[in-house]
């Protein structure tokens, strides 16, 4: 269910994007348009950079949801 509901959204999104798109066209100058477009290219490779960097983050199985590489404290140091 989830993934039909992402995929929804995500066809509505893309359909209000294209929308947009014409509108703008119409209104900004093309020095405007072309600085646009670099925006869009830009945050394009940032966004696939980012998708990459995920996959390479240096958790391990067992410390999921520990950020910034934190691990438990070993036995002896814990407070009871």
């Amino acid at each position: 269910m989830t993934g039909e509901m992402q995929s929804a959204f995500r066809n509505d999104f893309d359909s209000v994007s294209a929308a947009f798109k014409k509108d703008i066209d119409t209104l900004l100058t093309p020095d405007q348009l072309a600085r646009v477009r670099e925006m869009e290219t830009r945050n394009r490779e940032m966004m696939k950079k980012m998708d990459r960097s995920r996959h390479e983050w240096p958790y391990h199985k067992g410390d999921r949801g520990k950020p910034y590489q934190k691990r438990d404290a070993p036995a002896g140091d814990r407070h009871p």
